[in-house]
């Protein structure tokens, strides 16, 4: 269980978060939702360990690993989050390949499609993200995403 209590921080001398408390049992989801400015980013950082509290404290059960994925990808905000995070979408990783083989075996072939094609492959195989996540903690970060949104449209995407 993750247990948060009475939790605070402040930033430049003004209060992000005050006396937050609440626990999550394993295997529960938890949705940190809020206006900008709110506090959700600072909460999850305290949370995650990269900042320390001002006051309160984060309990973590025995072997507990927490991961975050950092907010913004610059330059990527056009970029699909299937192609950011192709292990996370098997079914549209495979039918880029598809279209990829299809490229390649016509008269437009280009080393670049080749090369396109042995990334996307090794990355299937592996199972590894674009941004070297594993597959298993960002699938759940993106859980209900769609493969064809643009990382612009999530928050802090571009």
């Amino acid at each position: 269980m993750l247990t948060v209590e009475s939790l605070a921080k402040e930033l430049g001398g003004r209060p992000i978060l005050t006396s937050v408390s609440f626990s999550i049992e394993r295997g529960e989801v938890l949705g940190v939702v809020g206006p900008n400015g709110s506090g959700k980013t600072t909460l999850l950082r305290l949370i995650s360990g990269d900042l320390r509290p001002g006051a309160g404290r984060v309990m973590l059960p025995p072997g507990a690993t927490v991961v975050s994925l950092a907010q913004g990808y610059p330059g990527h905000g056009d970029t699909l989050v299937a192609d950011l995070f192709p292990a996370c979408f098997p079914s549209a990783m495979a039918e880029k390949l598809e279209r990829l083989a299809a490229q390649i075996a016509g008269p437009a072939h280009s080393p670049k499609l080749a090369d396109e094609y042995d990334a996307l492959l090794s990355q299937l195989s592996s199972a590894s993200t674009g941004f070297d996540l594993p597959a298993g903690w960002a699938a759940l970060m993106l859980r209900g995403i769609e493969p064809a949104t643009p990382a612009g449209r999530l928050s802090g995407g571009s």
